[in-house]
């Protein structure tokens, strides 16, 4: 099986309006929301869907273009490997974020009050290197796949980088800072599975929605979650709600995508498959 990897790409405002020329990535984005609104509705579901994906397309591979020509600013790349599927791990949250009927209800509930040992040092995360540039496939269309992903019966354990906690520490009992209640910040059809963030609300909320689940509220959102998923799904959370609130913070969008294996540079960028 082919390693999966996923990468999000963040776009300053200028790159975001301007570019590429023949159509910018806002009026891409534009037409696409417009798009999910009519799905919504019922109208012309087959022939939206269809434009839909097509646009979707369109977003990525420019917005991969981009990141391969100086353009984007950051990016964040996870790839799995046979130890870890930190794509696939986010691709089934993604999904039960999705089904969840009260999404918001569950964000919003208070923490427990937690002990931990104190002093502690932070959790190393691996260096990941860039991959060479993926062809990939909508993440739209990955989503929708998603069910279908299962892990091979001879992949090896995960095995996670356990902190070394001195010998000699004292437990603190210590309840998490207070949190303003959170809503839905846009009208799209979901708050996340999305291809593509505009710059403002959108990308703020990504960062809120996952910069609030911890293995609690995960645990609420899917029922018997081995504790090290939990964890691992804790860790890919904080990560991503880390990449978008300093997206936000310089007025960018992020786009999402994901791709089967590294690959060249496609020559295609027209955002067909």
């Amino acid at each position: 099986m082919k390693p999966n990897t996923l990468m999000m790409v963040e776009l300053n405002k200028k790159t975001w309006a301007n570019v590429p020329a023949e159509r910018a990535f806002s009026k891409l984005a534009a037409d696409a929301v417009g798009g999910e609104r009519r799905i919504q509705k019922g109208v012309g579901v087959g022939r939206e869907r269809a434009r839909y994906v097509q646009l979707c397309n369109w977003i990525e591979m420019s917005a991969l273009s981009a990141q391969h020509t100086g353009l984007a600013p950051a990016s964040l790349i996870w790839t799995d490997t046979p130890s870890e599927r930190p794509v696939l791990e986010y691709l089934r949250l993604i999904q039960v974020l999705d089904a969840h009927s009260d999404l918001y209800g569950v964000l919003n509930t208070p923490q427990r009050v937690v002990d931990s040992p104190e002093p502690s040092p932070p959790f190393l995360l691996p260096v990941l290197s860039p991959p060479s540039l993926p062809r990939r496939r909508s993440f739209w269309v990955w989503l929708a796949t998603l069910l279908r992903l299962e892990y091979e019966e001879s992949a090896e354990p995960v095995q996670h980088p356990v902190p070394l906690v001195p010998q000699s520490t004292k437990v603190v009992r210590s309840a998490p800072p207070p949190e303003e209640p959170l809503t839905p910040r846009n009208l799209r059809t979901s708050p996340v599975g999305k291809s593509f963030f505009r710059p403002g609300d959108e990308v703020l909320e990504q960062g809120e929605i996952f910069g609030r689940l911890t293995i609690d509220r995960i645990e609420l959102l899917g029922n018997a979650i081995p504790q090290d998923r939990l964890r691992v799904l804790e860790r890919l959370a904080r990560e991503k709600s880390a990449f978008f609130l300093k997206a936000h913070q310089r007025g960018s969008a992020v786009v999402e995508m994901v791709a089967s294996s590294p690959m060249a540079w496609p020559s295609d960028c027209g955002g067909t498959r």
